[in-house]
């Protein structure tokens, strides 16, 4: 009768050990799953400050990581984007062209890059304080003994002055239409921390006519 109790107690011991041992293994797989999930999941490096929603005011913020870029911070509505070299006034308007005009596009039917007529097309009839903007394709560029220079271009050509790019200050905005309103993404380049920042705000004067 007692070896039958012991072997009774033996059989249980060793179900019970079997029992731990698979739901330890569940355990350990089902962890490895969740973490290669939230690795595919990213694509680019975690920020340093909270994760950054991957469309803010319009734009894919996802799509404008380039290749040359090896990490990304947000901090308070501000994205940077770190470049592998040090950013130049071209590395700008190639980042606009390339990656944020498209991400604002691909976000909205309605999305379109602005920027303001100062031609004096008053045809319209818009009004006191109705500020007119036409549609752009991208950005231009050019160098000339060492300086920058960027503008816009509209059908292939190029619309309004240059705007020359100032050393320490190579800065663009991006105005657009995003959902019947009027947005703002500054881009600049960041040359204390080898980075291009994007910062998308609205516009504080909704009053604005798209002149076709």
């Amino acid at each position: 009768m007692l070896k039958k109790i012991m072997k009774i107690v033996l059989a249980l011991s060793v179900l019970l050990c079997l029992t731990a041992c698979g739901n330890n293994q569940d355990e350990g797989t089902s962890q490895s799953t969740g973490e290669e999930k939230n690795e595919s999941d990213l694509s680019f490096s975690v920020p340093t400050k909270n994760d950054p929603p991957a469309i803010a005011k319009g734009i894919n913020m996802v799509n404008l990581v380039s290749e040359e870029c090896i990490e990304v911070t947000y901090d308070e509505g501000v994205y940077i984007y770190k470049f592998s070299s040090q950013p130049t006034g071209e590395t700008l308007v190639k980042f606009i062209n390339e990656l944020l005009i498209p991400g604002i596009e691909a976000c909205s039917d309605t999305g379109e890059c602005l920027v303001r007529d100062n031609t004096g097309n008053d045809g319209l009839g818009l009004g006191i304080g109705v500020t007119q903007y036409r549609k752009f394709d991208s950005f231009g560029y050019r160098s000339s003994d060492g300086k920058e220079y960027a503008y816009w271009i509209i059908d292939g050509e190029q619309f309004s002055d240059e705007r020359y790019l100032y050393e320490g200050s190579r800065l663009l905005d991006v105005r657009y239409e995003y959902n019947g309103k009027l947005y703002n993404a500054i881009t600049a380049v960041k040359e204390e921390k080898q980075s291009i920042s994007v910062t998308p705000i609205e516009e504080p004067n909704q009053k604005f006519e798209i002149i076709e």
